[in-house]
């Protein structure tokens, strides 16, 4: 496609969109269509300079803060939706195939992952850590550092 083509389908698109919204709301619009060009290749620069042409002044660091944050937006969204998210889709994945080494065992009880109430603080708190164990453990990554460095490629 021509630049040419790519403003127009920006014009389209942002046809429906309020002159007076934000440059994010402008972005998220206009998302899917900018993330098909970064996935046929084209630079930043470029999409930035094909926004420009539509109206919506921006600049380059402006735009990948205005990316990121509207990728986020989207992703949340899906979440909420309902929709698969892919980090999550690659994770279960993998959980269903047959480890190749034995899981490993933590002697420690599992930390809550937020403090929400006073059990959750209480077995945080109440925690014990086997420092010799710990001390062993990094004893033993420093002898196999060694010997990784001491041995010929």
């Amino acid at each position: 496609m021509t630049p040419e083509q790519y403003v127009e389908q920006f014009r389209t698109v942002l046809a429906n969109v309020d002159t007076r919204a934000s440059v994010a709301t402008h972005i998220r619009a206009v998302l899917p269509l900018i993330e098909a060009r970064l996935a046929s290749g084209s630079p930043y620069r470029a999409i930035v300079e094909d926004l420009n042409a539509c109206g919506v002044t921006i600049n380059l660091n402006t735009f990948k803060v205005a990316m990121r944050r509207a990728r986020a937006v989207h992703a949340q969204t899906r979440l909420h939706q309902g929709g698969v998210n892919p980090a999550s889709a690659a994770c279960k994945a993998t959980a269903t195939e047959q480890p190749t080494t034995a899981p490993r065992r933590d002697p420690a009880p599992v930390r809550p992952g937020r403090i929400n109430t006073p059990e959750d603080l209480a077995k945080v708190r109440d925690q014990t850590i086997d420092l010799d164990a710990l001390r062993e453990e990094g004893l033993s990554l420093r002898r196999a550092a060694k010997r990784n460095a001491l041995e010929p490629d």
